[in-house]
């Protein structure tokens, strides 16, 4: 894959889509199958988590049933160093190498930023750069700064193809 874009033009598709189905059929090796209760296929290989919204979520019906029944919609996909070779390029010029000085120094300052301890979770170090369509949040390892994973989010979630797919 050249770049993310690749992907997240596909964002607001049913899972159900064909040419979503052709393009993920491309990128995963060996994936493991749809989770339903996680809501995620994830590539055995590469560790490639492509992550799906319940379409009930979306549509804010059946808001007791925020996970299980409804249609899923592509909506967020995670990297991690294992699966970043997957593209040729990413923004700004961002590698797994980077630390969190040198992706502010080339991402500049983040739209959101979070550097705490929160409760049962433990310490979470994170930017998030939103862009038109999309948000980028890059998950740091609190003790070394070292980049752990990169999420890639719809950042409105919505559903955007238009038949049943």
């Amino acid at each position: 894959m050249k770049s993310i874009d690749e992907l997240t033009k596909y964002f607001g598709f049913y899972k159900s889509n064909a040419e979503l189905q052709s393009v993920l059929d491309k990128i995963l090796i060996a994936p493991a199958n749809y989770d339903n209760q996680t809501l995620y296929i994830v590539c055995r290989k590469s560790n490639l988590e492509i992550g799906f919204t319940n379409e009930r979520m979306i549509r804010g019906t059946d808001n007791d049933k925020p996970i299980m029944g409804g249609r899923p919609i592509f909506t967020h996909f995670n990297i991690y160093p294992s699966s970043f070779n997957l593209f040729d390029n990413f923004i700004f010029g961002i590698s797994f190498s980077d630390k969190f000085e040198g992706i502010r120094e080339k991402a500049g300052t983040p739209t959101r930023s979070v550097d705490e301890n929160i409760p049962i979770i433990g310490w979470k170090k994170l930017d998030s750069y939103d862009f038109e369509q999309i948000r980028i949040t890059f998950n740091y390892n609190p003790i070394d700064n070292s980049v752990q994973s990169i999420q890639i989010v719809q950042k409105e979630k919505k559903i955007i193809e238009t038949s049943n797919g």
